[in-house]
């Protein structure tokens, strides 16, 4: 697993951003590369306010947040430019393997968060 391209975004709301570039995740788990396309929104980790002081919704797990914001929103496309459509706990394996990921930072989440992060999408995210 790797992320083969550096996270390229601009803030357009309040707690919106958009790619300004294609962020492409190469995938372990499920074979293939997962492409973020250039344009697509993204909140980062919808993390409910009351606990922002212990989990920001920004933070190093912001790449991993993207490909799991397009994996929920059927935004990702394969590097031939289909369109990739998954299910609920296709996402959030997907999400948690690129927690686990280091970045172009060298920085990753650690495991203990990375299965906290994990937990919470998988009974608290969207069905």
């Amino acid at each position: 697993m790797r992320y083969l391209d550096e996270l390229d975004i601009r803030k357009v709301g309040k707690r919106e951003w958009q790619l300004l570039s294609d962020f492409r995740f190469e995938s372990d788990l499920y074979p293939g590369v997962f492409v973020a396309p250039r344009g697509m929104r993204t909140n980062f980790a919808s993390i409910p306010h009351v606990i922002w002081l212990i989990f920001p919704p920004v933070g190093n797990y912001d790449e991993a947040a993207v490909i799991h914001d397009g994996a929920y929103q059927d935004d990702l496309i394969t590097s031939n430019g289909d369109r990739i459509f998954t299910v609920k706990h296709v996402a959030d394996r997907l999400f948690l393997e690129a927690l686990r990921c280091e970045t172009f930072r060298k920085s990753k989440v650690g495991p203990k968060l990375a299965k906290c992060m994990y937990f919470a999408v998988k009974n608290f995210g969207k069905k």
